[in-house]
């Protein structure tokens, strides 16, 4: 993902927004360099990883800036504690309906997990994005098959793995979406709504930085 060498800040611009969604403003001057985004899971604690969760980043959505995150508690419509763990896709408006109840009572931000399949990609963020979410984290619903023979990754069913993951493209439609999607391995995802389930907190935060030019993230 590029970062454009020339307009305003979007911060700078458009202030108001940074507040509502919770980004941080970056340095004024612009740059070309490679924004790379990173996910991480800072509550609970133990959820936290020092190189954070590996991720497909979505091929529609808003462009971040350098220095830009979003941390906010992480809500599922399938997942309620006490209550047995299921599939949740979001993709009509009886699937908005089931997280209606589940969603904060005063408006305040938060990230949507949303179970992969039946509807496209961009279907699935629209209906978050039309619900208030402010992210959203693709839960894979497939093992790759590298994970499944390791048995890191667990398939049920009778359900193959995959060679690669998903790509997680526009389906044609995705002008409008104007919140940041990013995809999870099954097998994380998995530990996340095991918590969920508990009825523990999960925070999830999304953040871009510059790409080192050795590889890394500075």
């Amino acid at each position: 993902m590029k970062v454009a060498a020339a307009g305003p800040h979007l911060c700078s611009a458009i202030p108001l927004l940074c507040i509502c969604i919770g980004w941080k403003d970056a340095a004024a001057e612009t740059t070309t360099q490679t924004v790379v985004s990173r996910l991480q899971f800072p509550l609970p604690t133990a959820l936290s990883r020092a190189l954070g969760y590996e991720h497909e980043e979505a091929l529609f959505g808003p462009h971040h800036p350098y220095g830009g995150v979003i941390a906010e508690r992480v809500i599922h419509g399938g997942v309620q504690p006490g209550k047995a763990v299921r599939a949740w896709t979001l993709c009509s408006i009886e699937d908005a309906e089931l997280v209606l109840p589940i969603l904060p009572p005063d408006s305040s931000p938060f990230i949507l997990m949303v179970d992969r399949g039946e509807c496209t990609f961009v279907t699935k963020t629209r209906w978050a994005q039309k619900l208030g979410a402010v992210g959203v984290l693709f839960a894979d619903d497939m093992c790759q098959c590298s994970d499944a023979a390791s048995g890191i990754c667990s398939m049920s069913g009778n359900l193959h793995c995959e060679e690669f993951g998903p790509t997680v493209g526009d389906d044609g439609s995705g002008a409008d979406i104007t919140i940041p999607s990013l995809m999870m391995q099954k097998m994380d995802a998995t530990i996340v709504k095991n918590r969920l389930e508990k009825g523990v907190p999960v925070m999830a935060k999304m953040s871009w930085s510059l790409a080192a030019p050795d590889g890394g993230i500075e």
